[in-house]
């Protein structure tokens, strides 16, 4: 997942503007325009919502970091370690995993926009276990890629074009293969990312030499037989035919419009579920808030100024987002400082310590999750224990682990069909002095 939209070069979809200026003739007259920074992703957010466009590209709100860049980006970070090689071996699986955690440890979780530690310790576990799948699957079928992670630009029709393509395989004459990893659930994605690729890397004179240096073969022009999409979670490979002229003419045309609607300073509110759901900018946004600030769910006007009650609201709805804000850090400080406490009581094999000011005592639980319940379920009613529980709901299940008149054996087969986590809470205490 290539957050092409955070990147330091690429301002925005259509701007702010470079010095160079290129000329553009039309059938009504002639004039001189600055071309204007272009990505597909910046043309996406730019459909979906254009004043959320606005708020991001031109105003340049803040936003939170999101935990499934993270997640994205270090594997793609993974990925390209794993074919970064010019000729064969390639890294050990070992290997890679080593360099992902690399890059994953250089921000903590609060960085990268999880909610807690257990979150991100999930990903971890999640994105450890994709890359094991994705190298089991294909690492006796590894070929040197053409190409990784490239990056060009190219100025056309007044639009400066930026792409960066996972990877590209050189299949002869000219003809190359486009691969685009996606580390999400969702299969069913628009084609408009690769043929935005397609056109570019048909325009781009760079591919040519590049196809010159590595492969040693001069080429008249550059032509995508074919591209994918490989979704890494379910380790799924769709591919695409190159585009027809009609398709990649389309898409060109929504770039035009939208570069039009940029220079026209067209920022239109769109709220739709989808759009509003992970926004940003709700507190900036007209269709959740009206000029004071107050959230409203109807468009009802209301005159502010002789109800006095709106005032004191406000004033309750800041203390309270600032205390909110107060504690949410407070959390994250403390989840942070438990994680890091809980491993050196574990490592110096003690329970309890005391500072100058205060001490702790750690108390360990056991958390459980069943993955199949009906499994589970079967388990009991074979072994006669359904009764006994009453309804196999989690915590009656967790007992009978703990329940001394059932022999070790059958405690074992419904552990085997469960996931334990540990939970460490501390009882504090202040110390007299």
């Amino acid at each position: 997942m290539k957050n092409e939209s955070t990147d330091d070069f690429l301002p925005g979809l259509l701007g702010p503007e470079p010095k160079k200026k290129i000329k553009v003739v039309n059938s009504f007259n002639s004039k001189i325009i600055k071309p204007l920074t272009f990505s597909y992703s910046k043309l996406s957010l730019y459909e979906e919502c254009s004043l959320k466009y606005k708020f991001k590209h031109i105003d340049k709100l803040p936003e939170e970091p999101k935990f499934y860049f993270a997640l994205g980006n270090s594997i793609h970070h993974a990925m390209e370690f794993m074919y970064a090689v010019k000729s064969p071996p390639f890294p050990e699986i070992k290997d890679v995993l080593k360099e992902f955690d690399r890059e994953w440890k250089m921000k903590n979780w609060m960085q990268k926009g999880y909610n807690s530690l257990a979150h991100e310790e999930k990903d971890y576990k999640k994105a450890v276990e994709m890359l094991n799948a994705y190298y089991e699957k294909h690492h006796k079928t590894f070929i040197v890629p053409f190409l990784l992670e490239y990056r060009t630009t190219l100025e056309v029709d007044g639009l400066r074009v930026i792409i960066i393509v996972d990877k590209i395989n050189y299949l002869g004459n000219g003809e190359i293969e486009i691969i685009d990893y996606k580390t999400g659930k969702n299969i069913s994605r628009s084609t408009d990312q690769v043929h935005l690729y397609q056109k570019i890397c048909e325009l781009d004179p760079k591919l040519k030499e590049k196809i010159y240096q590595i492969c040693g073969e001069r080429v008249q022009s550059v032509k995508v037989r074919n591209m994918e999409y490989y979704y890494i979670p379910c380790l799924r490979e769709i591919k695409f035919e190159r585009g027809q002229d009609t398709d990649i003419q389309n898409l060109w045309d929504r770039a035009l419009k939208a570069a039009d609607g940029i220079r026209a300073n067209e920022f239109e509110a769109n709220p739709g579920e989808l759009q509003c759901k992970f926004c940003d900018f709700k507190a900036s946004c007209p269709i959740f808030t009206n000029n004071k600030g107050i959230i409203t769910s109807e468009n009802e006007p209301i005159n502010y100024d002789k109800d006095e009650e709106y005032s004191k609201l406000a004033s309750l709805v800041d203390e309270y987002g600032k205390i909110s804000n107060r504690i949410n850090t407070f959390n994250k400080e403390l989840e942070e400082l438990k994680s890091e406490i809980s491993k050196a009581f574990k490592k110096k094999k003690i329970a309890s310590y005391s500072g100058n000011n205060y001490s702790l005592h750690m108390k360990k639980t056991e958390k459980w999750s069943f993955n199949d319940r009906e499994a589970v379920i079967n388990i009991l009613k074979t072994k006669g224990l359904y009764e006994k529980v009453l309804a196999p709901v989690l915590k009656n299940i967790v007992d009978l682990l703990s329940d001394e008149t059932l022999t070790e054996s059958v405690k074992k087969e419904i552990r085997s069909q469960g996931d334990k986590t540990d939970i460490f809470n501390f009882e504090v205490g202040n110390i007299s002095k």
